[in-house]
């Protein structure tokens, strides 16, 4: 409407002034100013909302190119041609800190030691630096004092579970040559064989924006194969079995965790502590600091009460009648499919008292 009214403004000013009103004036008129309503509408607008964005992000990279250079306080060693028997994680009375401006460290005197073969669990509430301690051996935070080796290569499974817009395939493969075999076995250890089958177009289905097509746990599965498919020598896994229920957690752990990765190094760090008598070490943090370490039988008989350090999980989204289940749920026995859960799950009613005697137990 604002280009009829200025068009017609236009032409009654050119016949005012003497000037000839002819068809090829009129239409270039017309064309000239549709032109300018879409600049000025449409393109100026988004100009000025893009300045705005990049100024956003010179201010982003100015305030990270400023910041001081990292020590180099961590000893990683990522050759393959490692011997088997000098790979491993390796940490003496460990600080760190995730900034200098903290004034108490986020780890403090941390001491242990993962080789080939070993599972160490590492438990604790919310809070206590479960997370970072896995952050420190990727060499994210600056060691304050003592020393850390890290020997081999590393694969980390993030505590938050991601997906990028490409297919179940490209998700898990992340950009990894295709192996038919190791792919077919990280599949089913991670329990996605059954998903597979009932995605529409198997594992070439596209599993949208962030992964929106996918549900929590299928997306946690996910991120967990992503992390398995990834030849490595140490394998940080941060609480992989929060997002799926009692009975897959006890695949991923025992097929997964212990089964596929039996001769590599691994730190989980988890809320389960049903699963914590299947490690070779057991982790126990509060507040930063190692308040218990060794394994799990050496800890229960100097009297540490594992279900005291998990009395936060309800806060994390974990439901304490999962933490239950579970407890009844690890057995020596596995599913052979997770077909089989239903059928597992249908007798949880009849056990009920069962779980809550072996919890009773572990406290």
């Amino acid at each position: 409407m604002a280009v009829r009214i200025i068009l017609y403004a236009c032409c009654v000013t050119l016949v005012l002034t003497g000037r000839e009103l002819t068809p090829e004036r009129v239409f270039v008129s017309i064309a000239f100013f549709n032109i300018m309503r879409i600049t000025i509408t449409k393109q100026f607008p988004n100009c000025i909302a893009a300045t705005a964005e990049l100024n956003v992000v010179i201010h982003r990279l100015q305030t990270f190119l400023m910041l001081d250079e990292m020590t180099e306080t961590t000893s990683v060693d990522n050759h393959v041609d490692n011997h088997h028997d000098d790979l491993g994680v390796h940490i003496d009375k460990l600080t760190v800190r995730w900034n200098n401006e903290q004034p108490e460290p986020t780890l403090a005197d941390i001491s242990l030691s993962v080789k080939p073969g070993q599972l160490l669990a590492v438990i604790g509430t919310v809070g206590c630096g479960k997370s970072s301690l896995l952050m420190s051996i990727l060499g994210e935070l600056a060691v304050s004092y003592g020393q850390l080796s890290v020997r081999g290569r590393v694969s980390y499974a993030a505590q938050e579970s991601w997906a990028f817009m490409a297919s179940v395939r490209d998700n898990i493969l992340f950009g990894a040559e295709y192996d038919e075999h190791r792919y077919r076995s990280v599949v089913k250890a991670c329990a996605l064989d059954t998903d597979l089958r009932l995605f529409p177009y198997g594992d070439k289905t596209l599993v949208g924006e962030r992964g929106v097509s996918l549900s929590g746990g299928q997306r946690a599965r996910v991120a967990l194969a992503r992390a398995i498919y990834h030849q490595a020598d140490i394998y940080l896994l941060d609480d992989p079995l929060s997002a799926v229920d009692a009975h897959v957690a006890k695949h991923l752990f025992q097929k997964c965790i212990v089964d596929y990765l039996s001769d590599k190094v691994r730190v989980l760090v988890t809320h389960q502590i049903q699963f914590l008598k299947a490690a070779h070490k057991v982790l126990v943090l509060s507040e930063g600091r190692c308040v218990a370490q060794g394994t799990y039988d050496e800890l229960r008989a100097a009297g540490v009460d594992f279900l005291s350090y998990i009395k936060l999980v309800s806060n994390t989204g974990t439901d304490y009648k999962q933490l239950t289940a579970g407890l009844q749920a690890y057995t020596p026995s596995i599913p052979s499919s997770i077909g089989d859960m239903s059928e597992m799950a249908s007798s949880g009613a009849a056990t009920a008292e069962a779980m809550a005697q072996e919890l009773a137990d572990i406290d």
